[in-house]
This record gives structure tokens, sequence and C-alpha cells, in this order.
């Protein structure tokens, strides 16, 4: 895989740190256009437009916010003067930038979430039917139009086949880079840590959930314990989290691996989403054990009680932790066995395995 050469093109939110220098080891060129994410009054002229005649067309909210005329440009100058033979898409909102571009290049979806179901678990009042069907409906037709669909288990293949049957989907899992991760035996350690991408809805529920629900539950048994909230563009609820005594919020941090190593327990209290949790992964790949509801953990091929601890309401998920934070000999097996299964069956060389073996290299052929 090493030959192909890879052309990176992204938008890029000001306030949010990005590695890349960490991207050119990986790639041929790379371009950021910048573009902050959002919907409100003070939005340009073309924005207010477009997203009336979107939800008018049944074009769900995240196509119009992530609209960047600057960024189409671009991708449609690249496509045009590279002629690639694949280009991959990563989100569903952001398929607007080839949907119109002629070629015959090959046409993958890096599908991170079913988004519809995303929107389903985190908005559950009744008004929230008709934006859901039209998510549902726009995910449909939308995944028609790519070659090739790539899921990250088959529990999102299954409900990907059931939006679009004829669709053609690779289970290709979320891995971790174990080399960058390095392990770090568990000894006696202080604090619980959660790290996420809060613009997505699901981890600023967990968070507020694990706050106001479990944490007051574990310092009654754990009186000094710290909780660390990790991540990028934490919004006002989350952020006001941090005034509860023993919750620190870490906002745009330009590593969170520090944190995660340092913890004595990373916990993934998601009620909602989609997908798989890469923040499992890495928590195993770094030594930290786990305590996850099961929905944290759906689609992962791991084992309650040998890689991590399942806990499904606020006094099991706190029971859960106080266990790891009392007993250090049950997260040094947790850990070595967590490890181990991120080596096994979700490293990066895996990875690289299932896409070689894959149509997904073949020559492009498509009109």
């Amino acid at each position: 895989m090493g030959r192909n050469e890879i052309y990176f093109l992204a938008l890029q939110d000001p306030d949010v740190p990005a590695d890349r220098g960490e991207l050119q080891k990986y790639v041929k060129d790379f371009k950021f256009v910048s573009h902050k994410p959002h919907f409100g009054w003070g939005d340009p002229l073309y924005k207010k437009l477009l997203r009336v005649i979107y939800l008018a067309l049944g074009i769900p909210s995240p196509v119009v916010r992530d609209f960047n005329p600057e960024f189409a440009g671009l991708v449609k100058r690249y496509v045009r003067e590279l002629e690639p033979d694949i280009v991959v898409v990563d989100f569903l909102w952001l398929a607007q930038y080839i949907k119109p571009l002629k070629g015959k290049f090959r046409r993958v979806l890096n599908a991170h979430n079913v988004e519809s179901d995303v929107f389903r678990t985190t908005r559950k009042s009744f008004v929230f039917w008709l934006p859901w069907k039209i998510w549902k409906r726009y995910e449909a037709r939308t995944v028609r139009d790519f070659d090739l669909v790539l899921v990250t288990s088959e529990n999102e293949k299954k409900r990907f086949l059931e939006l679009n049957p004829s669709g053609n989907y690779l289970v290709v899992p979320n891995a971790v880079n174990t080399s960058l991760f390095k392990f770090k035996p568990y000894t006696r350690r202080g604090g619980l840590v959660f790290t996420g991408n809060f613009s997505h809805l699901p981890n600023v529920d967990a968070a507020t959930f694990f706050v106001k629900s479990v944490f007051p539950l574990i310092r009654e048994r754990a009186p000094r314990v710290q909780f660390s909230i990790v991540g990028s563009d934490p919004p006002a609820e989350v952020t006001a989290l941090g005034k509860v005594p023993g919750v620190g919020v870490f906002s745009n941090v330009p590593d969170a691996k520090p944190y995660i190593s340092s913890a004595a327990v990373a916990v993934v209290p998601i009620r909602s989403g989609s997908g798989t949790r890469l923040k499992i992964l890495e928590a195993f790949a770094l030594g930290t054990p786990v305590v996850s509801t099961s929905f944290g953990a759906g689609g992962l091929m791991v084992d309650s009680g040998k890689d991590l601890i399942i806990g499904d309401n606020a006094e099991s998920f706190a029971d859960a932790v106080v266990s790891l934070l009392n007993n250090q000999d049950l997260g040094r097996k947790i850990t070595t066995r967590a490890r181990k299964t991120v080596e096994d069956k979700y490293s990066w060389e895996l990875v690289e395995k299932i896409i070689s073996k894959s149509d997904l290299m073949r020559e492009s052929g498509k009109d």
C-alpha cells in the first residue's frame, strides 16, 4: 500500500489543532480550508438560503453546515488535475463535494456511523421524527452513489444493508497505531478520564450523564477521585461541568494520550450513537482499564470482565469503576488482555491486510 500516492483535503476548524507533522508521514500532499461549522443569525447569506433550499429538498442540516464554496472548488480542481483512481469521502455529509464531479475514479465512503441512527438515538422527542426521516432517506440515497462503503463493524453493515440492500460494504474496523500508542504497564494511578469530540452529541450526553448520575456515587466511596473530560469543541453545557467539584474540562488539547495513560480508569458511558468507539481501543492500547456501557462497547469483539467491564446503569457503572480503583491486580489483568485484543483485532497492520485483500485497490473503471 505504500506505493500509492495519497492527497488529503480537509475542512479545518480554526479552533482545533491539527497534527500536520504526523500527517506528512503518510500523504503526498495536503490542503486545509478553514471552516467553522456552526449555525446562527450571523451566517453568510448563501448559507441561510442553502439551508432553506436543502430542507425543502429533504437534505439534513449538517450537509448545509459543512458546505464551503472554497473547499468545493479545491476538490473539483484536484480531481480534474490529478485524475485519481479512488476518492475516499470521510463522513456522509461530505459526499456533496464529489456527487457532481465526473470521472472514472471509484467513489468510496468511509462511514464512521449510521448517521440516521445517531440522530434517532440522541433526539428521542417526537418533534424530531420528521428530521430523522429526512436523515434516513438522505442516507439511503447517498450511499447509492458510492462504489464501496467502509463500515466499522458487522452491526453497521447490517444496518446499511437495511438502508440499501444492493450496496457494496466492507467491514474495516477502527484501529490503533500500536507503535504510537505505547503500552504502559498498569500500576496504581489516580483519576478518571473521558475523551471525545464534543461536536458529536453522544459524547455530550455521556459526559453529562456521568457527571450528574455516576460520579456522585463514585465520590461517596472515593472522595478524592478526580474526573477529566478531554476533547475538542466542548459546548457550554460540557464546559459548565467543570464547575462540579472534582471535575476538570480540558478542551482542544494537542494530544489526549497523556491524559488517558495517566488515568486509573477510562470511562465510556455512551448511551446513544452508532459505529464503534475508538476511545476504547486507544485506552486498551495505552494500558488504561475501561468501564463502558454495552452501547459504548457495541460492535467491538470484546468480553466484559476480560477486556473491560460493562455497567449499564449508574449504580453498576459506579461499582465497576470503584472495583478498579480498589483492585490493582484486576486492572493489571484487564489491561494486559485488552492490549492483546488491540494487537490481534484492531491494529493498523490488520486494517492494511483487510484493505489490501479487498477489491478497493483494483483499477478504477467507473465511467
